[in-house]
């Protein structure tokens, strides 16, 4: 039996979740989604100007966490509510 491919999902905030999950399985219906929150980087970007160099590390090694699940793919989104709006995307689908 062939094991279906596997996406991660990175999320920063649980409102995100549900509807990123639901994006992944139109994209991708074959593939199974693993879901990994860290809701600590919308707390500290909302007290900051900008992304930190810690919080992009932070991103860096939920990334390189996500490829110990061996993922066929893997999609990470950091979106901060603020009118400087800098929005940080990465994905592999």
């Amino acid at each position: 039996m062939t094991a279906s491919p596997r996406i991660a999902l990175i999320h920063a905030t649980s409102v995100a979740v549900d509807p990123i999950e639901t994006a992944a399985k139109k994209i991708r219906p074959e593939a199974d989604a693993v879901s990994i929150l860290e809701e600590g980087l919308s707390v500290d970007r909302a007290k900051t100007e900008g992304l930190t160099p810690e919080m992009l590390k932070c991103s860096r090694d939920l990334v390189h966490y996500s490829e110990t699940m061996a993922p066929s793919s893997a999609a990470r989104h950091l979106e901060p509510r603020s009118n400087k709006r800098q929005s940080v995307q990465w994905c592999r689908l």
